[in-house]
């Protein structure tokens, strides 16, 4: 026989959980029990909304009646709906609100305190009748038809709601103990949280206005204001350090002071002012801070010498850094205290507490763990997020994504995901989703961003074909003149590199040609002609072993036969029987070590002692040579080890193309981070810094992140951020996989913004499945994390994307220039690096740093 199953209405069940419960004690009876001793629920529910809305009764009732419609809400799933209890209790939460939302100095009733012994345990809870009616109803916006009277009061809009937080949150103290906010008699933390949970809560529930109300203007509000522990890091880290800078500046006058001779050799480095009758000086002045063009441009004299260092370290540096040893033990001194008082900081946003801890501090009715309880208000932005990802329209949702994206709500979630116990770290999907939007948007805004640098670009080009003509008619100075002032617009231009590497040959500098004909491989490794000039300039300094080399690698990639033939012949007759080196067989001087060291002949564990720092480093960044290698240095075999033989590898892949790199073994979850940063070094002849763009790699087995880096004269743009990737991942020692492989992921610091879509395609096309740009607030936060400057001029110079926005603000008769969501500091990126240390400079000796997270 078929048995039939009876269904239990849920309502009548909570009904009679609410009477076991009246009867137990565990709430108050407040009149509900009726003549036959049985308890009316209805009546029960009347009279506690009645005590709830009587102004004249006791505190200590009031709340005692919010909190029994909680605790029924909670664990019978008691709705209350229809019975008034909404509406009594956001008119307790809403009305005579103080404006300025100083809690403790209001005198309503709603703001009164009344202290709470909880019976067995060690704790004193303060509360007010305000918060209590905001934890009520909390715990009713689980319910829809109780969101439904809420939105019918009022309460998600800007007049409801939004005039509480807008008055709270700025007062909320983020640093307050977790014992103070939750048991304090400043209600002012605990009652934002409870709103924020309010709206929450309401996402899944409300409709229409409301629903629109709580899920775009509560959350732009929220992370507006909301700080993660690791805003509260910086907060401290920041002013040590600029504390730190100004002392170590300090000190190094202090020292010059006792050194006049000190001084007055560094006041001979400074680069003299350019002035002259003709149009000469205004040539070379022209030029941008986004182009790199920092210095002050060469005179003629300049022009007309040639030196083997052709750039050194700045005159802010050389101070810095000379100085007596006692000057420097008490800078390591002061920067170990700075450290050690971050560390404190950081310490207790990182603690993982005992479950003694978590049962003394914790609320009795909360039952979660201590490290849930501290970081309740952020889960609950992170619940907020989560549930718009899942009922808002794609659309719209993306659009308040990228509003909260630009308010730092990325930076924010990062920052509160990097400090929390790993079981907490939800938010994945709202952060995933956010960067992409962020990404979108910056690629759109990015021709925009630019517009100035492709004007400076355009005039550049004229520049260059004046110089041709100048060459063209013998006025290799004036040649060279024009040369220079169209790489202060255009740094990227290899056309003007290479024309100035055939000038300064033909005038017979040759170490300013070679440098300059490396520029242009840097940038275009697959260039016949720079790898003809570079060819000529070592035939010029009777180098045939690396000028046949150099001249081969240009015929391989297409130079005119017969303009290449002629020379190479010579360069093979100056080996005088000697066979030519096969590049095939020179060994990588970074990665293959031991080859290396058997080629040169040189004491093996003192020559890998030195590589391993330079790989450490990045390339072209290792510590001075021992006296016993300095030979090594300028001799032919290293420069074909360290120099042509990487970039013949370059070449080579340049030529296969994108299809080449998307062939090669995925390196599946890795991520790098790609940033650029200035170095101490600047180029006498052009006035333009030398820059370095840093990638991040980091690895999971490791706290340390692997580093590459390469330079580039003047600001990177997309051309050489492209040409520094493809040389990473043709490193074969890079990446937390091993070398040759294509990271599945690519985070392009905020700096990078104006090539944003360049750099995104050509990265797409070489096979990277994510490029994602960094926003300003993460840029900000990566600067205070790795102590370094947010436009990456960490030696000299301006804020370059700030720059860029007004002068794109100025093209458009007033209007904002997009990117980033403001500040002070404006719009670059991470900080010299944020990930790892993605703004290290190139100097000798560096302050000491914190120990970054990869």
């Amino acid at each position: 026989m078929r048995m039939g199953v009876q269904r239990i209405d849920p309502g009548a069940m909570s009904a009679v959980l609410v009477g076991q419960m009246i009867k137990t004690g565990f709430v108050s009876e407040n009149g509900a029990r009726s003549a036959d001793g049985t308890f009316d629920v209805t009546k029960w529910l009347q009279n506690h909304v009645a005590v709830i809305r009587a102004a004249g009764a006791p505190l200590e009732k009031r709340l005692d009646a919010a909190h029994d419609i909680r605790l029924v809400a909670r664990s019978a799933k008691f709705q209350c709906t229809g019975s008034g209890a909404v509406p009594a209790l956001a008119t307790l939460l809403l009305a005579d609100f103080p404006a300025d939302g100083d809690l403790p100095a209001s005198r309503t009733d709603a703001d009164a305190v009344r202290t709470i012994q909880i019976e067995g345990k060690p704790l004193i809870k303060n509360k007010s009748l305000r918060r209590a009616a905001a934890e009520a109803l909390c715990q009713l916006s689980e319910f829809p038809a109780c969101v439904e009277e809420m939105a019918a009061e009022g309460m998600f809009s800007d007049d409801g709601l939004g005039r509480l937080l807008k008055a709270l949150l700025p007062r909320v103290d983020w640093r307050q103990p977790i014992r103070e906010w939750m048991t304090g008699r400043d209600q002012t933390y605990i009652l934002a949280d409870r709103l924020c949970l309010l709206c929450a809560n309401a996402v899944a529930h409300a409709k229409g206005d409301a629903f629109a109300w709580a899920s775009e203007e509560a959350a732009l509000l929220l992370f507006r204001h909301m700080l993660s522990p690791q805003d509260l890091v910086d907060a401290v880290a920041a002013p040590l350090w600029t504390a730190f800078e100004r002392n170590a500046k300090e000190r190094k006058e202090k020292a010059l002071d006792q050194n006049p001779a000190m001084r007055a050799f560094l006041a001979r480095k400074q680069p003299r002012a350019v002035s002259g009758p003709d149009d000469r000086g205004a040539l070379l002045a022209d030029g941008r801070e986004g182009n790199g063009a920092l210095g002050p441009a060469p005179l003629h004299g300049d022009l007309a010498e040639d030196s083997s260092e052709g750039e050194e370290e700045t005159p802010r540096l050389k101070a810095e850094f000379e100085g007596s040893k006692e000057i420097e033990a008490q800078e390591e001194r002061e920067a170990q205290s700075v450290m050690r008082a971050i560390a404190a900081e950081r310490a207790y946003w990182e603690a993982d507490p005992t479950s003694d801890a978590a049962d003394e501090q914790s609320e009795p009715e909360f039952t979660q763990p201590y490290d849930r309880t501290r970081y309740r208000f952020h889960l609950d932005a992170l619940n907020l997020l989560d549930r718009m990802v899942a009922k808002m329209d794609p659309g719209k949702r993306d659009r308040v994504f990228l509003d909260l994206a630009r308010n730092g709500a990325i930076a924010k979630l990062l920052g509160f995901m990097q400090a929390t116990p790993m079981g907490l770290q939800s938010g994945t999907a709202p952060l995933v989703l956010m960067r992409q939007v962020y990404t979108d948007y910056a690629v759109a805004e990015a021709p925009a961003l630019r517009a100035p640098l492709l004007a400076d670009a355009r005039r550049a080009t004229e520049l260059r074909q004046a110089g041709n003509e100048h060459f063209s008619s013998g006025q290799l100075q004036e040649a060279v003149l024009r040369y220079c002032s169209a790489l202060r617009l255009d740094s990227s231009d290899a056309a003007a590199l290479n024309n100035l590497a055939l000038c300064w040959t033909k005038m017979g500098h040759l170490a300013r040609a070679r440098r300059a004909a490396e520029d242009c491989l840097m940038l275009d490794p697959a260039n016949a002609k720079a790898w003809a000039r570079y060819g000529d300039c070592f035939a010029a300094a009777r180098r045939p072993q690396l000028a046949q080399l150099c001249y081969k690698q240009a015929g391989a990639l297409g130079a005119r036969k017969d303009e290449l033939e002629p020379r190479l012949n010579a360069a093979i007759e100056g080996l005088k029987g000697h066979p030519a080196w096969d590049p095939a067989k020179i060994p990588e001087a970074y990665y293959e070590t031991a080859r290396y060291c058997s080629w040169l002949q040189v004491p093996a564990q003192l020559l890998m002692d030195q590589l391993e720092s330079a790989r450490i480093s990045g390339e072209g960044t290792m510590a001075p040579w021992p006296p016993q290698l300095r030979g090594v240095l300028h001799s032919s075999k290293h420069i074909a080890s360290a120099w042509i033989k990487p970039r013949i590898n370059l070449a080579a892949s340049a030529r296969a193309g994108d299809a080449q790199l998307r062939a090669l073994p995925p390196a599946s979850m890795e991520a790098w981070v790609m940033s650029w940063s200035d170095t101490p070094l600047m180029s006498r002849e052009t006035g333009l810094v030398r820059c370095l763009i840093a990638i991040c790699c980091p690895t999971a087995d490791t706290e340390e992140a692997k580093n590459f880096s390469v330079h580039f004269l003047g600001v990177p743009r997309a051309k050489q951020v492209v040409a520094a990737f493809r040389a990473a991942v043709n490193n074969p020692k890079f990446g937390a996989a091993g070398g040759r492989r294509v990271p599945s992921s690519v985070c392009l610091a905020h700096r990078m913004a104006p090539w944003a879509d360049e750099i995104v395609r050509d990265l797409r096309a070489c096979g990277v499945d994510s490029v994602i740009v960094e926003t300003e607030a993460e840029a900000k936060r990566a600067c205070v994390e790795n102590w370094t400057r947010s436009d990456g001029f960490n030696n000299r110079g301006h804020h370059q994307i700030e720059r860029l926005r007004r002068l794109t603000a100025a093209s458009r008769g007033g209007a904002s220039g997009g990117g980033g969501g403001g500040g002070s500091r404006g719009g670059s990126s991470g900080g010299g690096g944020a990930e790892g240390e993605r703004g290290k400079a190139a100097s000798k000796k560096a302050p000491p740093r914190r120990k970054t997270r990869g």
